[in-house]
């Protein structure tokens, strides 16, 4: 079965919005140095989330329907098979996307690679329209999660990272700019 392609929509005028975004989470995670050089390696997009992605919808509700301008294109690219999880030592683990999976199934998939005493209480998911949700995986935190798209990433910090919520916040707002 052929997977369908995901279209992105690129628009100049988010490129400036996104440069303070990074360089916001750049100055958050300085401690973080692995973490810190991986955010820098990843481009400005200029990458615009929808509303909704349905065309349909997108058609009865034209104030959301964004139109192209100059400089600025549509991306469409071949749907993922991976979720991407993004540790605080700025590792990303590429684990293949399982039906119905939550998303402690991926942080488990890679904590064999992490090393034991990196506990991970809260993830970022991003999926890959754009869309940032925070679940909990400890057994403590353990909140509903929607399952993950192919493509998504979840930045998962180990709790003795030490990263502010505010700060993980806006790292997921970030990937939300990255192409899946």
């Amino acid at each position: 079965e052929m997977e369908s392609p995901t279209v992105h929509w690129r628009v100049n005028a988010e490129r400036g919005p996104q440069s303070r975004l990074r360089d916001a989470v750049l100055a958050a995670i300085s401690a973080q140095v692995n973490l810190g050089g991986f955010v820098v390696k990843l481009p400005v997009t200029g990458r615009l989330t929808l509303a909704r992605p349905d065309a349909r919808w997108l058609q009865v509700a034209p104030a959301d329907d964004p139109l192209l301008g100059d400089g600025h294109s549509v991306v469409v690219t071949a749907r993922p098979a991976h979720i991407a999880v993004l540790t605080a030592d700025g590792r990303v683990c590429l684990v293949a996307h399982q039906a119905g999976a939550y998303a402690s199934d991926y942080v488990q998939a890679c904590a064999g690679e992490a090393g034991q005493g990196n506990a991970v209480d809260w993830v970022w998911a991003v999926q890959p329209d754009g869309r940032v949700q925070r679940f909990g995986v400890a057994p403590w935190s353990l909140t509903p999660q929607n399952e993950l798209a192919p493509g998504a990433w979840l930045w998962a910090p180990a709790r003795s990272a030490g990263v502010a919520d505010s700060t993980s916040d806006n790292l997921a707002r970030w990937l939300a700019t990255q192409l899946p």
